[in-house]
Parts: C-alpha cells; sequence; structure tokens
C-alpha cells in the first residue's frame, strides 16, 4: 500500500503548519478563523481565513440565530483547545529510515487524553488512518472521549501524527535543517515501519513499556499489526478494522491508477505548496468512490 508515496510525500492540497499550532481538519489558516453573519436577510458567510462560503439570503430567526451563534462558539473554543492540547517531541538526532535513508532531526506531534495510573497499565494507543491527525478524540467521536467506549477517565490515551503527514509532524512541508528550505519533493521515502519507529520513540519519551490496547483503522490498522511484529512483548491487546496484513490486487490497480493521475499532474515535482494539487484531488476522487458500493449508490 505504502507505494501510494504521493499521499505522503507530495505538498499537494496540505496545509504548511507552523511549530506549536495543530491543524484540525477544519484545516484552519494562520490567519484569524473570522465568522460574518448579516442578520439583515442579505447574506451571511461562514469562513475560516480566505476560504469564505456564501450563503444565499436567509431569513433568519432569533432562535435560529442562537443555535448558529452557539455551533461557532463551540467549535471556536473546541480549535483553540485542541491546538492547546497538541504536544511536540523535538528528536535531535538522526532518524534512520527503512529504505536506507536518514531524516536530520524530526519532530512528532501528538495528543494524550486522560492520566497515567500508578502500574502505567491503562494506555491505549491510538493510530490513525492516511488522512487524520493526532486529534483522535474529534475524529473518532463516540469510541474515545469521556464516558465513551474509551473513557478517558479510565485510560490514558495517545495519538500521534505519523510522519510525513501536514499535520504538524516532520513531513515534505517541514524546513530541511540542511538547505532552510522546505523539503518538497525531496523528502525520503516513508514507510509503516518509519511511523511505527517513531511512535516508539514517543512511548519511550512518556515512560511507557506496555500497551493495553494498540488500536487503529485502514492505515492505522497497518501501523498496530507492524508494531505487533515489532515489539510483542510490549502489546498486550489490539483493535484492527478495515484494514488487512497485506494489500490486494484490486487495492493495487486502485492506487496504481491514484498514482497515476498525480503524476499525469505536470506540477506534481514542483518546488510549491500547491504541486500536484489537481492531481491529488482527481485521486482523491477515485479513493472515495471506492469507499461505498453499488448498492449504496443505487440507495442515494
Amino acid at each position: 500500500f505504502f507505494k501510494d508515496r504521493y499521499n505522503i510525500n507530495s505538498a499537494a492540497g496540505a496545509q504548511r503548519h507552523q511549530q506549536g499550532l495543530h491543524w484540525a481538519y477544519a484545516k484552519i489558516s494562520t490567519t484569524i478563523f473570522s465568522t460574518c453573519i448579516r442578520i439583515d436577510g442579505m447574506f451571511g458567510c461562514i469562513g475560516s481565513g480566505k476560504s469564505i462560503v456564501s450563503l444565499p439570503a436567509l431569513q433568519f430567526h432569533s432562535n435560529h440565530l442562537l443555535k448558529i451563534f452557539v455551533k461557532i462558539t463551540f467549535r471556536l473554543l473546541y480549535f483553540t483547545f485542541s491546538i492547546s492540547r497538541m504536544k511536540y517531541l523535538q528528536i535531535d538526532q538522526a532518524f534512520l529510515l527503512e529504505s536506507g535513508e536518514s531524516l536530520n532531526k524530526i519532530a512528532i506531534a501528538y495528543q494524550t487524553y486522560g492520566n497515567l495510573n500508578s502500574t502505567k497499565s491503562n494506555v491505549v494507543w491510538v493510530c490513525h488512518a492516511l488522512t487524520a491527525n493526532a486529534a483522535a478524540e474529534e475524529w473518532w467521536p463516540g469510541l474515545i472521549g469521556l464516558g465513551c467506549a474509551i473513557d478517558t477517565n479510565k485510560y490514558f490515551v495517545v495519538c500521534a501524527n505519523i510522519m510525513g503527514s501536514c499535520y504538524g509532524s516532520t513531513g515534505p512541508l517541514s524546513t530541511n535543517p540542511d538547505t532552510g528550505q522546505p523539503y518538497y519533493h525531496s523528502f525520503p521515502f516513508i514507510s509503516i515501519r518509519d511511523m511505527v519507529k517513531a511512535h516508539q520513540l514517543l512511548a519511550a519519551h512518556l515512560g511507557i513499556q506496555k500497551i493495553h490496547l494498540l488500536m487503529g483503522g485502514s492505515m492505522g490498522g497497518y501501523q498496530v499489526l507492524e508494531w505487533c511484529c515489532m515489539q510483542p512483548e510490549v502489546i498486550e491487546n489490539i483493535f484492527v478494522i478495515a484494514s488487512a496484513a497485506r494489500e490486494s490486487a484490486w487495492g493495487i490497480a486502485i492506487h496504481t491508477a491514484q498514482r497515476m493521475a498525480i503524476e499525469s499532474d505536470c506540477t506534481w515535482q514542483n518546488s510549491d505548496d500547491k504541486a500536484g494539487e489537481m492531481g491529488l484531488k482527481t485521486a482523491r476522487a477515485i479513493g472515495m468512490v471506492t469507499y461505498r458500493s453499488f448498492a449504496t449508490y443505487a440507495q442515494a
């Protein structure tokens, strides 16, 4: 699967991350989140940074305005809280990759929920999928959180952003210390084992020697299985969903078509934040089509 390196190494469509900031999946830009609602019936708009979405003229009633205000306020507070709880582990030494290449230093973005108990026996480690981030409580609601199946009153939950991502950990948009410029397309190949190796460094930093439950879906499941192979003595239980130990011929064919879509974009190897953006959109659309069955489309 991870021959689909365009999803990791292409800067296309990714948001530049700044140290100390967490780019939530709403992809807030460096400009302040802006909200505008005109109550005279002319227009309403809600947006972040430059991405303003205009709404048609609406007749707002006071209760509707109150609901909108509450929702916006909640999201702003949630984003602020999410940014503030993002943590970073700086590794100021060479990080050797499975390919034989290395990164001079790396940063690992991560979030934790709950508290580690005295015996350090309540660790739940969440490995995220390809397009997610370290904010597991956001993208896995109902499963992780207070009173949920993975109750953060009971468990100490850790989720680290994968290497090569655009959500905090070292990736193509990070600054190459050798050049002072972003890596862009020169960023090295990242494997599942490399991601797990970074997780292991973070676990050691947190003083974690045993993981009660290691869980993940899709590419997160690949990390779970790889970690079990690398350190079976550390992992006590696993939960894997929508994943596999090896890729199927069907999956390889789909991913090959996605790579072709990206490589057909003449900008994909440019040293630019938006390199390969249109090709990546096409590749993502191909992927989205595969997430639904014939019957599901027929019911739509």
